[in-house]
């Protein structure tokens, strides 16, 4: 046997199986990298505040540009497989771009180098293709499978004590349902951030307003106060849990499947419904009129926020909370002249605010101020006290911004409606949602759950909350005073 025999049989062996890329063996790779961090995120349970559809898209977009690199890259390089390694390796450095928050720009883009230098180095190799074969569609179908089987869990059951209406109400009034998201009561804002919040709470009750200055969320997350509120009872605890069925029936509640909405709309109610666009409260099929947000859905940062496009995303606002933020704001300064809103009949309007919700982008007046220590929709755990503090302060400034928001926007309103002022949890400035829940001391729990509550009744209908008032209780509040009945306040549970 020659010396050139002996020295090219290893490399012919390596290569027996295929001398090129399969088409179908790329197209399986590449598509099951683009799509193994949506599907990762999904299966983890965040699917409930993301939308599967735009994760879907997005993931099928970074499929195809994966493809059409594979294919300029096999039409350039020498080596058949190194095109389809090194699109791999591409597509693994821009999922995991930001893996280590502290990495600069620089070291990211080494590591992405050594992993493209490593992979075409190794493309030769029928194991490492084989590996990494293996490796992808492994990422890519075991959250899928999780995925399709909680999609196809069973129903959850859920329990209720709720015997219905106690009847018609002698009068339909315009009813206004303002959900500011983390608003802490005015204990929490004093104890805690040392700010006296009572200048507002006092103009609210100069106008008519019924304020409970101590209330209580009984849920400290959105998704699940909510539909508490909504259908006015306490969730069983089936639907806690985090299965994709169970997160399914809390959003249909937030999107208007639930009591309030059905009861009013049978009333002949029109209901207007702003979503957030977030996964959480989409515009439900029973939404009259909806106030879309216009918008990148959250769900685009949270898949690519942390990849390279991540700052391209958001350049002005920063984030889409913020550009949320300013578009809702500008709808409420609007409301008279915005033709969407306007109907024969009386409307329920349930309008949600994502203020004074991380990130703190808003100065008091409203106007977006870009810093690294206010942004980030979770406080970190851990924390130095100056950038708590400054994050703080922050928290503040976005009170204030919302306060001015809702008295514009209530001076617009007709005096004879009905307005319901509510937060569906408090702030969290301890990092409180970066550990379980079961770990919170008292003062965590104590700022996470208070919240702020107010309600104006139209004439005739004098409202009255007490001050320890729990949010499942505000619509039986505002329903009997409607009504001149009385639906029975639920006791207290405790918060979950």
């Amino acid at each position: 046997m020659t010396e050139t025999a002996i020295l090219e049989t290893p490399a012919e062996a390596e290569g027996k199986s295929f001398s090129r890329p399969p088409l179908w063996w790329a197209v399986i790779q590449i598509v099951a990298l683009a799509f193994h961090v949506p599907l990762s995120v999904l299966a983890g349970g965040v699917g409930a505040t993301m939308d599967p559809g735009i994760s879907v898209l997005i993931s099928l977009v970074i499929s195809v540009l994966g493809i059409l690199i594979w294919l300029a890259l096999s039409a350039t390089l020498s080596r058949p497989w190194e095109g389809l390694m090194v699109t791999s390796a591409l597509l693994v450095g821009f999922w995991h771009w930001s893996a280590s928050e502290t990495s600069g720009n620089l070291l990211r883009i080494v590591w992405v180098a050594l992993l493209v230098a490593g992979a075409a180095r190794f493309a030769g190799s029928q194991r490492f293709r084989i590996a990494t074969f293996a490796v992808a569609v492994t990422l890519g179908l075991t959250p899928l499978l999780v995925v399709a089987t909680r999609a196809y869990a069973s129903e959850p059951v859920v329990a209720s004590s709720f015997d219905g209406f106690p009847g018609n109400p002698e009068r339909k009034p315009d009813i206004y349902f303002l959900l500011l998201d983390a608003y802490g009561n005015s204990d929490v804002l004093r104890d805690i951030y040392g700010f006296d919040n009572e200048p507002f709470l006092s103009d609210l009750e100069r106008r008519g307003f019924a304020v409970s200055r101590s209330a209580t969320a009984d849920y400290t997350y959105t998704h699940a106060s909510i539909p508490s509120i909504l259908n006015m009872e306490y969730l069983p605890r089936v639907s806690l849990s985090q299965d994709a069925q169970s997160l399914a029936s809390l959003t249909d509640a937030i999107a208007g499947n639930n009591r309030v909405v059905s009861w009013l709309k049978e009333l002949g109610y029109t209901y207007i419904h702003g979503e957030t666009s977030d996964g959480t409260n989409d515009c439900g099929p029973q939404v009259d009129i909806c106030l879309p947000s216009p918008y990148w859905d959250f769900t685009t940062e949270y898949l690519l926020g942390r990849t390279p496009v991540g700052p391209l995303l958001f350049p002005s606002n920063g984030s889409p909370h913020t550009a949320f933020n300013a578009a809702r704001i500008k709808q409420m300064s609007r409301w008279q002249e915005d033709s969407d809103a306007e109907s024969e009949g009386p409307v329920f309007a349930f309008i949600h605010l994502l203020l004074p919700h991380p990130p703190f982008a808003l100065d008091s007046n409203c106007d977006v101020r870009l810093d690294s220590d206010l942004s980030g929709r979770l406080s970190e755990r851990g924390l130095s006290a100056e950038v708590v503090s400054v994050r703080r302060a922050g928290y503040i400034e976005q009170v204030e911004c919302a306060n001015q928001v809702v008295t514009q926007f209530i001076d617009q309103l007709d005096p004879d409606s009905m307005v319901i002022l509510t937060g569906d949890h408090g702030p969290e400035s301890f990092g409180q949602l970066t550990i379980d829940g079961s770990e919170w001391n008292a003062t965590e729990l104590y700022e996470r759950a208070g919240v702020l509550a107010a309600i104006r009744g139209p004439t005739g209908c004098q409202v009255v909350l007490p001050e320890d008032h729990h949010l499942v209780n505000t619509f039986r509040i505002a329903m009997s005073c409607l009504t001149s009945s009385s639906l029975p306040l639920l006791p207290h549970l405790g918060t979950s």
